[in-house]
């Protein structure tokens, strides 16, 4: 696995997110914050999601890094392996 499984991805997505989520983002717009740091990001997902809301989008995470890393070691493999019959 290449990407740490970090519980606080959630809360971080979360705080980097909140004014993005159903309105168009304007500077010159102030946005009533519902997270202000990590604990108080952290707190809400455990108590209205339970563990699952830590690991919400996972899988198709860990998918997109497993296929990546094959295809990068595959296009290894071959390269390697045309510069090795081009040597002898």
């Amino acid at each position: 696995m290449t990407a740490p499984m970090d519980a606080t991805a959630a809360a971080e997505k979360r705080l980097q997110t909140q004014n993005l989520v159903g309105k168009k983002v304007q500077s010159d717009v102030a946005f009533d914050e519902k997270y202000y740091d990590v604990l108080s990001t952290v707190q809400p997902i455990h108590k209205e999601e339970g563990v699952g809301g830590f690991v919400k989008g996972m899988l198709p995470r860990a998918i997109l890094c497993s296929v990546s890393s094959a295809l990068s070691w595959m296009a290894y493999e071959f390269t390697k392996s045309l510069l090795v019959s081009a040597s002898s």
